[in-house]
């Protein structure tokens, strides 16, 4: 009689653990994530905001110092009872300067039940590459610690506007190789 009764006592606890870890997995919260948080005016970046949990409703970040490149990708995963949901921005400063994503915000019901916190983005100036002339880009200097070099090609220097014509790229690189 004991017996049975702890057998149903551990059953129903086990059911209570069970039922209880999978809420505490449900709990709504969301992140914001960037792939860097250092970029120039010409770099693209990501922007991830996820939610997890029971929510029905997402407040994105601002980003009104930033251009939206392309459209939003979405993702959702389900994985052991636990879903997810990701937004995915690609992104592109406007100026120069120190600029706040954030904060975005889950909602159930209408109500906000989780925030994300803001991240902080630096935006500097693109470095300029010294201009090369077409006849230094053709010339590949044998004595370069280079070890990557692309080149394209075209078979001829005129063509017709909208004349089709093939263009080759030649991707050479440089290994060492030591015969032993």
């Amino acid at each position: 009689m004991l017996s049975a009764r702890i057998h149903i006592a551990l059953a129903m606890l086990a059911t209570w653990l069970a039922w209880g870890g999978a809420a505490r997995a449900q709990q709504p919260s969301i992140v914001l994530q960037v792939d860097r948080q250092q970029v120039t005016l010409t770099d693209e970046f990501q922007l991830v905001v996820t939610l997890r949990g029971n929510v029905d409703g997402l407040q994105p970040p601002a980003l009104a110092d930033f251009d939206i490149v392309g459209q939003p990708r979405s993702e959702q995963r389900i994985v052991n009872r636990s879903q997810s949901f990701s937004q995915i921005y690609t992104l592109r400063a406007k100026k120069v300067g120190t600029f706040t994503i954030g904060p975005a915000h889950a909602t159930a019901n209408g109500q906000i039940v989780a925030s994300a916190e803001p991240i902080k983005i630096t935006v500097t100036e693109a470095k300029s590459q010294a201009p090369v002339s077409a006849q230094d880009a053709l010339t590949i200097d044998p004595n370069t610690a280079e070890t990557t070099f692309l080149r394209w090609t075209v078979p001829r220097t005129k063509f017709y506007v909208g004349e089709p014509f093939p263009l080759t790229l030649n991707l050479w690189i440089r290994t060492e190789l030591n015969a032993s």
